[in-house]
This record gives structure tokens, sequence and C-alpha cells, in this order.
């Protein structure tokens, strides 16, 4: 029987200090532990959630399950009987219940199979989205038939794969369904039914007749579950089917943190929802929140050289001819950042928090090469991914002063500044590499058959270089783990940083996140700071979720939102139905209030704009389409586009995050042509209708509730029209997509809400009130966001 690690969903964890033992009417955790089981076993490492893991005993196992606790350390949970869509674990801590959420797996068990019809094969795999693309993770065997098979567990959703036979990779010859990768070619396409977004148990919070806040439970529910942080909580339906928050808070007037709640619907439970609480009420006003609220972040992501240069004193590009001028230094800098910072351009934009690429020391000489399409460049470290310290500002970038000044301004505008931290690898001129080159703290180049271990993203994930001259550290080993954590707590408590962006998370052994993680706990209960981490990983949710948890990171930037985002507004041979399944995919593993990074580009992708105009196409290769092609062009349907994505991003649950530039519409290719020079000057007016309407997105971000913490339904989603909602405590959002040709009239009135107590207002009217009785006309390419009130 296989053995699966966890998934686990939960951003913060308040772990009580060693020097502290708690009383039996503390509630442990103020964020509650919700845990999608495996269909067979699951296994909880005991240290992610528990400070002393010899005194957690089991309490009461849920029927169906096997609960043990071997060696203090990891509690096995194995399923032998029928469980209900949710229960509820609980723990004794030492004379404190703690309670766990129990999701039962959704997955089913799907089955391939490839025949050989004669031909010589010696290896099958199934390699796709149901893998990371790993074939060593699919491997098929024959049976006696001859016929190749393989079984997965496999959640709801859309798939694509491929068979690899003897090395080379084909489409599955029995299957007629394919898919478009995007990039020029196709895979077989594996559908798992979903059940029906509206036959979903979704959760309403409305304000009762008296005003008080509480929970709508609907006559067709079956069961739900509440936990106030890691209690659960029992409850009772009152006036008009709704649970009274006030009531159900009161014996908990100190407590701050989160409500879970999840409702059952016969055999199937539906979205979860997490709900704020300070002080023993709920939280009904955006302006309760504070910078530390997470949920409420909108970050802006810039490359340090290419943002703005503040200070040409150094300005020190590598004097090397063999270097594109377009792959040296451009000399932005960290006083470019504060004097905007201080300016006011991120707050008048409405960000709150700012992720700079890395800052530490970078070698001086010329490393890659790029030899494509008639041109030729070396590149400098203006990225700052080649790190040559642990802990010292490249001169280049500026001195301590200005990180602290960038602090100290962050400070002043309630923004959080959040560094780049580059793990997995160093430069060959790092120190640490010099010292210990040839011991077993770095990965081999070479694998066992001689070949090259560099760019092996899949099948070597934990142990490839990304470039001859970037050895890879092997952070399962404890001194390594140790000594890069600690240069990563330096960050936090010398500068006053509040996280970080992880670099090429997927490519770190877990060792090292839970060692990080637990040293960044305790620094949090030294200085009574919150820490975001947020990672870098290109996979399937099955991997990206593996890494976030009460013991690692907070979340990880869902690249597969992002490309279905772009797919479905961009190509006009893909409809909303692809976007919808891959958000409801998102919601199922990372929960309805994830925090997870929706991002508008990043600085490994080519511009939107450039997309969006079809200047760049999505099935070339867009590197060098950047450096061997003028790309600049910025038209009415670009901008359109481009306005869409940054809505739809503002509007769904996780952490918009706008790559420099994209507020304004830049073009560009792929690396290094999207990271030119940032521009403040000189503007067109479609730039600044695009800059102004991300002001505007901001600013109903950060205030309506229901954007931060509402609950998330898809309406409708087909070949042209996306619509969405979001409420909370009688606020609701709605966003309607028009990616037609065609301008759309929709209804208001087909909208649930009541006429004679609330409001309807329009973005496009800039909060003017709508009379629910006039049609609205949604233009093509565009979109509408309607705000109930």
């Amino acid at each position: 029987m296989k053995k699966y690690y966890i998934l686990v969903f939960a951003i913060f964890v308040f772990f009580i200090s060693c020097k502290m033992e708690p009383t039996k009417e503390q509630i442990l955790f103020s964020d509650p532990i919700s845990i999608k089981l495996q269909p067979e076993t699951t296994e909880l490492v005991l240290a992610d959630f528990f400070n002393k893991t010899d005194v957690v005993l089991v309490k009461d196992c849920p029927s169906g399950l096997i609960c043990e606790i071997e060696n203090h350390s990891i509690l096995r949970l194995t399923v032998k009987g029928d469980l209900n869509p949710l229960e509820v674990l609980s723990l004794d801590y030492n004379g404190i219940t703690v309670d766990f959420l129990l999701k039962r797996s959704e997955k089913v068990l799907a089955g391939f199979s490839f025949e050989s019809q004669g031909k010589n094969i010696e290896t099958v795999s199934v390699v796709g989205d149901i893998n990371s693309w790993n074939p060593a993770e699919g491997k098929m065997e024959r049976d006696e038939e001859g016929i190749w098979r393989a079984e997965f567990w496999l959640n709801p959703g859309l798939y694509g794969y491929q068979f690899e036979i003897n090395g080379e990779r084909i489409l599955d010859p029995a299957n007629p369904d394919s898919l478009d990768n995007g990039m020029g070619g196709f895979n077989s396409k594996l559908f798992i039914e979903e059940i029906d977004e509206m036959r979903l148990p979704h959760l309403f919070t409305k304000m009762n007749s008296e005003g008080i806040p509480c929970i709508e439970f609907d006559p067709s529910f079956s069961d739900m579950k509440i936990l106030l942080g890691s209690r659960h909580l029992d409850y009772k339906v009152g006036e008009a089917d709704c649970v009274n928050l006030v009531e159900l808070l009161s014996p908990f007037p100190d407590f701050s943190g989160f409500v879970l709640v999840q409702a059952v619907q016969t055999d199937h439970y539906g979205p979860d929802l997490k709900i704020p609480v300070k002080n023993g009420k709920v939280v009904l006003d955006a302006g309760q929140l504070s910078v530390e609220d997470w949920h409420r972040t909108i970050m802006y992501f810039m490359m340090v050289d290419r943002f703005y240069n503040a200070n040409p004193d150094n300005d020190q590009p590598v004097d090397d001819p063999r270097i594109l001028p377009i792959a040296n230094h451009f000399g932005g800098d960290l006083e470019g950042i504060n004097k905007k910072l201080a300016d006011g351009y991120f707050s008048d934009l409405n960000f709150n928090s700012i992720w700079m690429s890395p800052i530490v020391q970078n070698p001086e000489g010329a490393y890659g090469f790029w030899d494509k399409g008639g041109v030729q460049s070396k590149f400098s470290g203006y990225h700052g991914y080649w790190p040559i310290s642990f802990t010292d500002i490249d001169y280049r970038f500026g001195v301590p002063a200005d990180l602290h000044r960038m602090v100290e301004l962050a400070g002043e505008k309630e923004f959080s500044i959040l560094l780049d931290l580059v793990a997995n690898h160093v430069h060959e001129e790092h120190p640490f590499y010099q010292e210990n080159k040839g011991s077993d703290f770095f990965t081999d180049l070479y694998l066992p058959d001689g070949s090259l271990n560099t760019e092996r993203w899949d099948d070597h994930r934990l142990t490839t270089w990304f470039d001859t001259f970037m050895p890879t550290m092997d952070l399962s080993i404890h001194e390594v783990a140790d000594v890069v954590s600690e240069s990563a707590i330096y960050w936090l408590e010398e500068y006053g940083v509040h996280g970080f962006r992880h670099d090429a998370t997927k490519h770190v052994d877990l060792y090292f996140w839970r060692m990080l993680t637990q040293k960044i706990k305790q620094l949090s209960a030294e200085t009574g700071q919150s820490y975001l981490q947020i990672g870098e990983t290109y996979g399937t949710p099955e991997l990206i979720s593996s890494y976030i948890g009460p013991g690692m990171l907070d979340a990880q930037f869902d690249f597969n939102v992002y490309d279905a985002v772009l797919n479905s507004i961009i190509r006009d041979e893909f409809s909303f139905e692809t976007l919808a399944s891959r958000l409801r995919q998102s919601r199922a593993y990372y929960g309805t209030n994830h925090l997870m990074g929706n991002m508008s580009g990043n600085q490994d992708k080519p511009r939107i704009m450039s997309l969006s105009t079809a200047e760049v196409a999505f099935d070339e290769d867009t590197k060098l389409a950047g450096w061997t092609r003028e790309i600049n062009a910025m038209t009415e349907e670009g901008f359109q586009k481009v306005g869409m994505i940054h809505a739809l991003n503002y509007f769904i649950p996780g952490i918009p995050v706008m790559y420099y530039g994209d507020e304004i519409g830049m073009p560009g290719g792929n690396d290094p042509d999207n990271r030119r020079m940032m521009i403040f000057e000189g503007l067109t007016d479609e730039q600044m209708q695009l800059r102004d309407m991300v002001a505007q997105l901001g600013d109903v971000r950060s205030n309506r509730m229901e954007l931060i913490y509402g609950n998330f339904i898809i309406h409708q989603a087909d070949e042209d029209i996306f619509i969405g909602s979001r409420n909370y405590f009688g606020n609701r959002s709605i966003l309607i997509l028009n990616s037609s040709e065609e301008s759309l009239i929709f209804d208001p009135e087909t909208i649930d809400f009541d006429n004679n107590s609330q409001r309807l207002t329009l973005f496009s009217k800039h909060g003017i009130e709508h009379d629910p009785g006039q049609p609205l006309e949604i233009p093509a390419r565009g979109f509408e966001l309607i705000f109930i009130d």
C-alpha cells in the first residue's frame, strides 16, 4: 500500500513559546487546521504543528480511520472503512484538546493502458499533469496480454498527458481527445468529472434582521463543521436558518484568529470559508486589518536593476564585450525604489507590498551563453539569482542603509517588504562552494550514466544544477540547511523585512523548508511580527501544495491559474471553461481563502501586452522573439485584454501580484526582453488609463471585505462569458468578463438581492448607483464589476 504525505491547508499557526506552558483553557492555534486526506494513508509530521511532539496523544479518532502516532513524530491516518465527507480529529496536547478538520479524499482511481502491438518496447511511462511530467513517477507494467498498464489516484479536473515509449513521447493512440499545450503542440486529454458548481453546498454569511453577523444554514445541508482556531464548536441554527456568530464567539472574548466553516450536502462537501476574528468579534471592516493580515496584500514585483536608477554613482555594468546591453546592468537600485516609495508611486496605485528580485552580491564577470537566431551573448548577474554571498548587499544596488530606509518607509506607509531568497544554489565563486567543493554539501554535476545534470527540472528535481557554474546545495543535509536558514533569519533580524519569495521552491528538499519555517516561527514569537513565505513552483497542484502548510510555506504562485487566465482571455481557441476548472481545482487544493499568488506576469514569462496583441505567439520561442525582433505594439485590443487579466486577478481569492510595467501595459518578449527599464514619463493616454484602472481595482480590493475574505462562486463559464461572485456579510461583488468581439447585455435583475435594502453600483461608473431595472452593457473584450451593498 502506498503512503502519501499530507496536503495541509493552514497559513499561520501560532506556537506557544517554549518558555510557556499553555493552560487548558487556551486555544492552541489561532488558524484552524484543515487536512485533505489521501485515499489510503495520510502521514502528518507532528513537528509541523507542535513544539513538543512527545506529549501529543490521539483523543478521538473518527469512525472509518485508524489513527496511530509513530515514535512521537508521525501521525498516520489510515482509511479502514466508510468515512463521512467531513470529520473532526481530536488530539490531546499536554492536556489541551486540539481539533483538526479532516476532508475525505475526492480522488478516483484512473487507469491508463498502452498496447505495444508487437513492437519491441522496453519501457513505457505515462507523463503529464498527473505527475509533473516525471517518467520515473509514471512507470507502467506489462501484463500477461502484453498491455502496459498503470493506475493513479487523481482529483476531479482536467489533465494533459502523453506516453513515453523507450524515451520518446507520443499522444495516447487510443484517446481521440486532445488539449492544446500552449507551446505549439497537443497533449492527450483526460477529464475526471467535477461536481457541478451550483450543486455544491456553498456557504453564505449575512447580517440578520437585528444586524448581527451570522452564517446561513441551508436546509439542504446535512452537516456543517465550525472550528474556532484549533477548537471544534457546536452550533445551533436560529432565526432564519442562521448561526449567530455573536453567540458562537461570546465565550471567547480574547480570541483573535479565524473561524473555519464547511458544509456537507448528501455525500459531498462544499468549499470552505475562513472568517477573521479580532478580540472575539467578526471583522466586518477592512479598516480593522493590518499590514500583517496577508489576505489584504496587493503585491508589486520589480527587478531591482530595471526599475529606477536614483544613484548613477553605483552604476557598474560588467565591462565585457561578449555581454549585449540587454543582458547587462542598467543601473536600477534600492535608492530608486525608496524614491518611488517616498513619492507615493506604489500607494497611489494602492499596492501595499513590494517583492524585489534578489539583492545579494552577484559576480562581476560574464557567465552563461545565448547562441540562437544568429544572436550571441553572455550575461551579467544583474538579475541577482547568482549569489556569491548569503548576506552582503550587491554594491551595484546599494548599501545596508538603503534597505534600512526602505523598511522604515514601508512602516510609515503600512507596506510589507519581501526579499527574494535564493536557497537552492550558489554561484561557483561563492565562498561556501569554494570551501566545500567536492563534498556532499553539493549535488553532483554529472549523473551516474555520465550525462550532465543541468536543467533536469522534473526527473532530477532535487539535484539538478541550473547551469554548470551554479552548484546546487544538498539542503537535506543538516549542516547545509542550518547555514542557509540562518542566513535567511539574518535578513529578518537585521533589517526587519516581512518575509520572502522563495526561488525554485520545488528543487529544495522539504527538510530545509521545515527548518527555516521553525526558525521563523521562533523569531515571530520573540518579535511579535508575522512573516510571509511564498514560493515558486512550476508543477501540478499536488506538488505545489506539498510545500504549503503550517510547518512549511504559507503559499506559492499559482502558475496553473496564470496559464488558464491568459489562455481563456487572450486565445480564441480556449474558453472560460478551462479557467473555471483550474480555479475550482485551486480552491479544492488550497482552500477558498488561500494566499496563492495571482500574477500578471514575471521575469520568466513574455509580457501579457505582447501576447494580447499577438505580436508574440504562445507557440513560438518567446525568448528568441525577444532577442531577434523589435516588440513594441500596444493596441486597443491589447489594453482591453490586459485590463481583463488585471480585473480577474484582483477579484479571485489569493494575492494579486503585479509584475512591474504591467500596470501600464509594457510590451516585450521573454527573458531578457521582459526586463526592460521601467517607464514613468511620456506615457500614452491608453497607458495612463490602464494605470488609473489598476489604482481603482486596488482601491476596491483594499476596502471591500468580500474581495479579501469572501466566498467564491463561479456562476457561468462558457465560450466567451465568465461570471463569478463573492459575498461577505451582505456585501457582494460580481465580476462579468466578456472575451467576445461583441458587447453583451446583462440584466441585473437576474442577481439575487433585496431591492428594498441594497444598492447596486458599478466599477465602470466609479461607484455611481445604478438602477437594477436597467440592463447593463458589457463591452466587447471588456468587463464590469458590480457591487451590492
